[in-house]
């Protein structure tokens, strides 16, 4: 890779510093064995080839990314069911950690005070 790189600079300094960009009109007017038209492709070959080099470490953080926004949107969705759970529950005093151990054993045991869910002895 630094080899290449290294090549395709050597090749670039030998233009102006202002020549055209590849495909373009003013590119397609110089002549074949222009430094700048040969300069040119060369740019355009090593845009294309740094986009290889490090494609496997923007693949990674694109990854990356995709896991933290997924984890992100899990917890959201587990802390909006923990709260509807809870508020489904909370007539029996059990989740709201207010009751005392006779509550809470009656509620295990299907017993209810007074005889009905929720009720108070």
């Amino acid at each position: 890779m630094n080899r290449r790189r290294q090549w395709a600079y050597k090749l670039v300094r030998k233009a102006a510093p202002n020549s055209p960009a590849y495909g373009t009109a003013e590119w397609l007017a110089l002549p074949e064995s222009s430094p700048e038209k040969i300069a040119a492709v060369v740019r355009a070959a090593e845009c294309w080839a740094r986009e290889g080099d490090e494609l496997e470490e923007k693949l990674r953080h694109e990854v990356a990314l995709a896991r933290r926004a997924f984890k992100v949107e899990e917890d959201r969705g587990y802390q909006e069911r923990a709260a509807a759970h809870k508020e489904r529950w909370k007539h029996l005093r059990v989740v709201r950690n207010d009751t005392t151990y006779s509550q809470t054993e009656a509620f295990r045991a299907g017993t209810w005070p007074n005889g009905k869910p929720g009720g108070v002895a």
